[in-house]
């Protein structure tokens, strides 16, 4: 968070945010995720996209609280949050896509924010975080938390649920000599 005052020989606030947004822009989360060699176009090469790695999602790469990107919301005059979620494509249940959607609103109870897609806005639904991409915040952590819930999920120890604590981390046991 940049703050609205700023003090001497601070850069001005307005600065700061053109800065962090052109950073930003100069990034995608697809091309990190290639980089990371996270498969995400095809589900049937890469089970850990689309099996329940909602599971495995670390809170520790939010940015922000579910309140505070609603609050953000209603700043704006209750316009919708500019987003993409990860989808399999309706036409090819053998592809998926970062498609343009709208945040609306959040399920608190089920921890999934209802989004409706740009391209058809009486279509939509509701998705787990670890799939939603809100514009506004920094793709390469967005990306990292994506690829981390994969890699738990894909990993030795979520084969063995003994070995994965709720907070998705890997307990591992020592052998005894």
């Amino acid at each position: 968070m940049v703050p609205f005052a700023t003090s001497a020989g601070r850069l001005p606030r307005a600065v700061v945010i053109e800065h962090t947004v052109k950073l930003y822009q100069a990034f995608t989360v697809e091309a990190i995720l290639d980089e990371l060699g996270i498969e995400w176009r095809n589900p049937k090469e890469a089970p850990g996209s689309w099996l329940p790695i909602e599971g495995f999602d670390s809170d520790d790469f939010e940015t922000r609280l579910p309140d505070e990107w609603l609050e953000l919301m209603r700043q704006a005059g209750n316009k919708p949050l500019k987003a993409r979620a990860l989808c399999k494509d309706p036409n090819n249940e053998e592809k998926c896509e970062w498609y343009p959607v709208k945040v609306v609103d959040y399920d608190a109870e089920r921890g999934l924010y209802k989004i409706n897609f740009v391209e058809s806005p009486s279509s939509g639904g509701f998705i787990h975080r670890v799939k939603l991409f809100i514009h506004g915040e920094d793709p390469r952590v967005f990306a990292n938390r994506y690829a981390n819930a994969c890699l738990l999920y894909t990993s030795d120890a979520a084969d063995d649920m003994q070995c994965v604590d709720l907070g998705g981390r890997r307990n591992i046991k020592k052998k005894k000599k």
